[in-house]
């Protein structure tokens, strides 16, 4: 069994592997590799000096670049090379994988790990697509030093989470064989491992986590949040023509808009929309639903 430790005396480094969804016909697998970080275990009591500290080191580190690597998943293997980030993407290819969470390996010189991966149903008929902050972590994002004092002096432990937000996502993704669940977020990559633990600590349904890769090659996500969100989204819809999806997101920023974008341009593909309002008295779009009626079902 595979773990993410050192193989030799030498320093170790650090695998990380966003989990992914694949169907027949394959998909893709990304991650980085970087330096070991020395990272104190999170703690509910830590105080904001802490939490501070092991923000900033999330979002400073030594990328591997260049550096080999071998993912193995079932029959398929794959050896390559780092990028100038330290990312990789493995294109898997069209295969009789078996349905279900399934585990990916990986490993370099000095590390190794297993992560999981969805591999879809071609009976699965539904899919949810969330927004995270505001929608499900308490953030304030229209309140900008209450979102940096939330993001960066909170650990993922003393965040709060939407009440009943993940009883709800838990119930939405229940039905047979799998409904997959994509949290969309504006995050930086740098910052997975707290989006991660927020969901795992308030017992979220597991699913695959978007995060943004702001770099400045051509690899890189837009640094506009709306155009951001709307690419992802198509580029999950246009993975899976055969899922109808649940849009949920809040009216802080830009989702109704988003939505009400991609509803018009995939009407077939979007089972419906859900907002919650945490600005506005009322619901922009006719055809949107508030959130609460979900909470209160």
């Amino acid at each position: 069994m595979l773990t993410n430790k050192p193989l030799t005396s030498h320093p170790a480094d650090e695998i990380i592997v966003y989990p992914a969804c694949i169907n027949h016909l394959g998909g893709s697998i990304e991650g980085r590799i970087i330096k070991r970080r020395k990272l104190r275990q999170l703690r509910v009591e830590d105080g904001w000096r802490q939490n501070l500290t092991r923000s900033v080191s999330h979002l400073i580190n030594r990328e591997r670049k260049h550096v080999p690597f071998t993912l193995t998943f079932q029959s398929f293997q794959f050896v390559g090379n780092t990028d100038d980030e330290g990312y990789f993407k493995v294109t898997l290819p069209p295969h009789d994988y078996p349905a279900g969470w399934q585990t990916i390996y990986i490993q370099n010189e000095y590390a190794q790990l297993k992560s999981p991966c969805l591999v879809l149903s071609l009976e699965a008929t539904v899919g949810v697509i969330t927004d995270l902050d505001d929608t499900i972590l308490v953030s304030e994002v229209t309140k900008k030093f209450r979102l940096i004092t939330n993001t960066f002096l909170k650990n993922p432990l003393q965040r709060e989470a939407v009440a009943g937000a993940a009883q709800v996502y838990r119930q939405l993704t229940l039905q047979p064989p799998h409904t997959p669940i994509f949290y969309l977020s504006a995050t930086p990559r740098q910052l997975f491992s707290f989006v991660q633990s927020f969901l795992q600590h308030y017992n979220f349904p597991a699913g695959m986590i978007i995060t943004r890769r702001l770099t400045r090659d051509a690899q890189g996500d837009s640094f506009n949040v709306k155009a951001y969100k709307t690419q992802k989204i198509m580029q999950l819809l246009r993975a899976f023509p055969h899922l109808k999806f649940k849009l949920i997101g809040d009216d802080g920023e830009h989702d109704p808009d988003i939505y009400h974008d991609i509803q018009t341009q995939f009407p077939h593909q979007i089972e419906g929309v859900w907002i919650r309002r945490i600005v506005h008295t009322h619901l922009k779009y006719p055809h949107q639903q508030d959130f609460e009626t979900l909470v209160n079902l």
